[in-house]
């Protein structure tokens, strides 16, 4: 049985998704699917180097270029969504 941790997001991630307003629906879709996937298994982002910090990008979901990144930290109960930025291509 999978153990699901709750998603909590930070204010810093609140108001820069807020920021991605003219691409709200694509990040709203993608982080759908972010958090059904975190919730399940956070390890399943990447690790920045020695650092608590995950990344997880829209080519980690889709294989698309990775234009949407979110960063979080996780522990037994919460995964904590802490930034997400978006990069233009």
């Amino acid at each position: 049985m999978v153990t699901l941790r709750t998603i909590v997001r930070e204010k810093r991630f609140e108001e820069e998704l807020a920021a991605l307003e003219p691409d709200l629906k694509r990040a709203d879709e993608f982080l759908r699917a972010v958090e059904w996937a975190l919730a399940r298994d956070p390890s399943a982002g990447e690790q920045i180097p020695q650092t608590p910090v995950h990344i997880c990008s829209m080519s980690s979901i889709r294989g698309n270029p990775p234009n949407l990144v979110v960063y979080y930290t996780f522990n037994d109960d919460y995964v904590i969504l802490l930034s997400i930025k978006s990069f233009k291509e």
